[in-house]
């Protein structure tokens, strides 16, 4: 019987280390050659971060250079080699894989730190002497061990600051148009099937990783009526927006709150409310014309009118392609998403009203905005997010006027967060409210006022077009474009009313433990 459990035991020990053995996540010694096209632009930077790729994920790499006109001779002599080069390869003998390697080196500090801008040679010094485990860049960052660090794009996150490198920031659209100049982009190559390079291992790895990367640019209250209603008629339906028509069509995402119904129809619902706002159907134009994509319905003007006038205002909105949420004849009716699929990612967005009136009766039909107040709120947020990757939320709520959120403002949109949604928006106080990183997600307090007739106060003449950039199904950075509103015209600033604006923004206290690859 003992000799049986010594030999039970010898196999179980076996089967456990050769197990061990065969765990990528141990793998150690492996080798691999890479030949680097000599000529490729950025060569030295993008053999430095492949090679810190592989080398971390436990490969002996070895590094050489070839000449892609004798790539024939080259895969002869190397068939398991990796090339990388940014020409086109066109061997006479072999077939080849192709695959893409994109990057970008981000500069990062810790989001206090008052570091904004580094310069191209202070980058390339860091990321030459910095350490080759990123993770632990980052988390030296954000202990404020250091002052900055370089990483990849595809490891950035909410927790750290992104910084402008020779004053331009590294945003996706700098990227995307080449206005930021340190991305690494090139091809990488390979026999088709030789050893292990016939399966996507390597491929995975050196895979550009930013596939799904998408931005949206967000913007708050718009109000096409009363004082704003005389400028365009002096000056015409794309009056307001066109000095902010390029920033906003830079996005793959605009998204806005429209704070008055458009109609030509319906009645004042109640003698008590005071103020109603109502715009022309001209001034849908506009609104198209600048590029918005998605509005948010759910606040308290959307009901001035009644039930005939927002039903109008879907039907414009719905005709010249802009979504909407928010509103409806039931709450299932208004909790539907505003739904787009960029790269692949599909996004929802849905929009909340905190403030009174939330519904409305009117001939014995009823209309409602959808209210924070429902008691499945938990469950339908995760429902949806069962259904689609990535769930934003708009929520027009808080006190007039104030530039801090109040507790309980603070506690429902953070619930919100608990719930399932990565973004949450914040409208209704006409002034700009802080920014906060909660849980790996981002709430936006209020955006303020983005085209409004408010011109008696500074605060109210000045609000936030945020964007954001999110890859890997999750926001990744924050960039707030403040802008002015003149004559309900906004326009992006940069002078001692922005940075007043930025300098009291970031609230809240990041997370370190939720720093993770």
């Amino acid at each position: 019987m003992k000799r049986f459990l010594s030999v039970v035991g010898v196999v179980i020990l076996a089967f456990l280390f050769f197990s061990f053995l065969s765990r990528k996540d141990i793998r150690r010694g492996e080798e691999l050659t890479i030949f680097i096209d000599r000529d490729m632009d950025r060569c030295a930077l993008i053999t430095q971060n492949i090679e810190r790729a592989l080398i971390q994920d436990g490969y002996r790499v070895h590094t050489a250079y070839f000449d892609p006109g004798e790539i024939d001779h080259f895969l002869i002599a190397n068939p398991s080699a990796l090339y990388v080069t940014d020409e086109q390869l066109h061997p006479d003998l072999f077939f080849l894989k192709s695959h893409e390697y994109l990057s970008a080196l981000v500069a990062v500090t810790n989001r206090r730190s008052e570091v904004s801008s580094i310069s191209g040679d202070e980058l390339l010094n860091a990321y030459a002497a910095g350490d080759t485990d990123e993770m632990n860049v980052l988390k030296k960052v954000i202990k404020s061990r250091l002052r900055y660090g370089v990483i990849s794009f595809q490891n950035l996150n909410l927790h750290v600051k992104p910084l402008s490198v020779d004053g331009i920031f590294p945003s996706l659209t700098n990227i995307k148009d080449g206005k930021y100049k340190y991305v690494l982009k090139a091809g990488i190559y390979h026999r088709v099937g030789e050893g292990f390079l016939g399966n996507n291992e390597i491929v995975t790895l050196l895979d550009s990783g930013m596939e799904g990367a998408f931005s949206l640019i967000a913007g708050g209250d718009i109000m096409l009526d009363r004082g704003t209603k005389s400028y365009i008629t002096r000056f015409g339906v794309y009056y307001p927006f066109e000095e902010i028509r390029d920033e906003i069509q830079k996005h793959d995402i605009a998204f806005a709150n429209l704070e008055s119904p458009i109609s030509e129809r319906g009645k004042m619902y109640s003698p008590f409310k005071g103020i109603y706002f109502r715009a022309d159907p001209t001034v849908i134009q506009g609104l198209t014309y600048c590029g918005f994509d998605v509005l948010s319905l759910a606040n308290n003007h959307s009901l001035d009118w009644g039930i005939d006038s927002i039903l109008d205002t879907m039907y414009y909105l719905q005709k010249a392609g802009i979504r909407y949420s928010g509103v409806g004849f039931s709450r299932e009716q208004a909790l539907t998403p505003a739904v787009f699929e960029v790269s692949g990612v599909r996004i929802a967005f849905i929009c909340f009203n905190d403030i009174y009136p939330l519904l409305l009766s009117e001939a014995g039909r009823r209309m409602e905005t959808l209210s924070l107040y429902g008691r499945e709120l938990e469950e339908e947020i995760g429902a949806l997010k069962e259904e689609y990757d990535i769930v934003i939320a708009s929520v027009h709520a808080g006190t007039e006027y104030v530039i801090e959120p109040e507790g309980d403002k603070i506690h429902k949109m953070r619930s919100l967060i608990d719930a399932g949604a990565l973004v949450v928006l914040g409208s209704h106080p006409h002034v700009v409210q802080g920014i906060e990183v909660y849980r790996g997600g981002l709430i936006a307090y209020s955006l303020g006022n983005l085209i409004f007739d408010q011109s008696w106060s500074r605060e109210t003449s000045l609000g936030i077009l945020l964007e954001i950039g999110f890859l890997g199904g999750k926001p990744v950075y924050y960039l707030p474009h403040v802008v002015s509103i003149k004559k309900s015209r906004a326009k992006i600033i940069e002078n001692a009313d922005a940075d007043s604006v930025l300098s009291y923004l970031h609230i809240g206290k990041d997370e370190d433990e939720h720093v993770k690859n």
